[in-house]
């Protein structure tokens, strides 16, 4: 083997790892597909793999006419073959390159560039009745909380999640030449390696810091730095910041199967529950939706949360069709 060249299994996890993200792109991709490829994940040597590949096709763009002419050179093939492995059928790869340069031709060969979006995105969420814990190629981890997903996009120079819907917690590993993005509604985070929470909701996004310090921006808003301790308030409609000092570790009670909230309104913690129940809770009465509450619910079925509510609001709840009606008693 030439020096520097990757050993035969690394050029398999390689090759692997490119035939993943193009699976899990095809219109086709199946649940078996994503927890298949979760399986395959779980090993330390394909989330390196991975990573190099996103890499490599993260920069596809910006170098496609070399890679092109490198693919033209006589006794580079480009052609597929079928191989089974483990007996699922995946796609083997022939090329002449190395390193990276290796997996960006693997990239280029498999993936028309009129398809291939760059970054390529790999999406995970939740079900709406457990949390769940994604591992991420570069060492960071995601806790997806209730029906909450995330795009992942990596480049050779910045690592990027967006936050499509919910409420996740990040660990990022420290690394200061890949940034860590977390795009939530209309922030932008900034991160080098720390642990915070973001919540995304109708009306703005929270992002809570319990480590480290981070950076929101968004439209019209100068980068806010943001400590340990400190909770970032963005409003989607004025855009307006509010920075404040709570307990940082109540952002991340939901992680416990607690929700801690200070003089929170009963529309934001309906809110909140319709996030994590299947059958949706609407407020009746506008006087109710204002009523606020200080307090901890512990996160167990729909009939025994109404019914912490209801010990502590003067609200009652009613079965209505196909939904909770909330309304003043």
């Amino acid at each position: 083997m030439t020096a520097g060249q990757p050993s035969q299994s690394e050029s398999d996890r390689r090759e692997a790892a490119a035939a993943w993200l193009v699976r899990l792109q095809a219109n086709d991709a199946s649940e078996a597909d994503w927890l298949a490829f979760e399986t395959w994940l779980g090993e330390p040597a394909n989330k390196v793999a991975l990573a190099i590949v996103e890499a490599a096709m993260g920069e596809i763009d910006d170098h496609t006419d070399a890679i092109a002419a490198a693919l033209r050179r006589p006794g580079v093939t480009t052609q597929p073959r079928s191989r089974e492995t483990g007996g699922r059928s995946t796609w083997a790869w022939a090329g002449a390159a190395a390193g990276l340069a290796l997996a960006a031709a693997v990239a280029l060969a498999i993936i028309p560039k009129s398809i291939a979006p760059s970054p390529v995105a790999v999406a995970f969420s939740a079900p709406e009745v457990a949390t769940r814990l994604v591992d991420l190629a570069d060492g960071s981890t995601v806790m997806l909380n209730r029906g909450a997903a995330i795009e992942v996009r990596s480049t050779a120079g910045e690592r990027r999640v967006v936050l499509t819907r919910g409420e996740a917690a990040f660990k990022v590993r420290h690394d200061p030449t890949r940034t860590f993005v977390v795009a939530a509604g209309d922030a932008w985070i900034r991160d080098v390696g720390t642990e915070f929470n973001v919540l995304t909701r109708a009306n703005g996004v929270t992002v809570t810091v319990r480590a480290g310090s981070i950076e929101v921006s968004g439209p019209g808003l100068t980068p806010v730095p943001v400590a340990a301790g400190g909770q970032l308030q963005l409003d989607n409609v004025s855009h307006r910041a509010n920075l404040s000092n709570p307990n940082a570790d109540d952002a991340f009670a939901w992680q416990d199967g607690r929700l801690v909230y200070h003089e929170a309104t009963l529309a934001m913690i309906v809110d909140d529950l319709n996030r994590y129940r299947g059958t949706p809770i609407r407020i009746v009465d506008p006087e109710a939706a204002a009523l606020r509450f200080s307090g901890v619910l512990k996160i167990q079925p729909l009939p025994e949360m109404m019914s912490q509510l209801q010990a502590f609001l003067p609200v009652r709840s009613e079965q209505g069709k196909g939904e909770i009606l909330l309304r003043m008693r």
